[in-house]
């Protein structure tokens, strides 16, 4: 049971990593204030939209039109991310592995 319990909790801690330092790190080299930055706004940008845009549409559409407002907002952002295609290392543009030169063929 306690190795049931430790892998629970390993997962359930693996799920929390901090997006801030996954930004920074597939940034690269000396872009990591940019990508800090582009979190920071986008963090205090959906702060201060969120509550604007419950404000406005209230009034009109109701508690319910709201929450299908966000929802189709939330797959509007789904679908935008499968467009965002960060350079990564060791990786080539569309995704394969780049292979080392000390790599044989049979290596993938």
């Amino acid at each position: 049971m306690m190795i049931i319990a430790a892998i629970i909790v390993g997962i359930g801690t693996c799920a929390f990593s901090s997006l801030p330092t996954i930004m920074t790190l597939y940034a690269g080299e000396g872009r990591q204030g940019a990508a800090l930055s582009a979190y920071n706004l986008a963090a205090g940008l959906t702060t201060f939209a969120g509550p604007g845009i419950a404000t406005i549409l209230l009034p009109t559409i109701g508690y319910g039109g709201v929450c299908w407002t966000y929802a189709a907002l939330y797959v509007l952002a789904f679908v935008l991310t499968l467009f965002i295609r960060p350079k990564q290392p060791g990786f080539d543009e569309h995704g394969h592995r780049i292979k080392s030169a000390g790599q044989g063929a049979e290596a993938d």
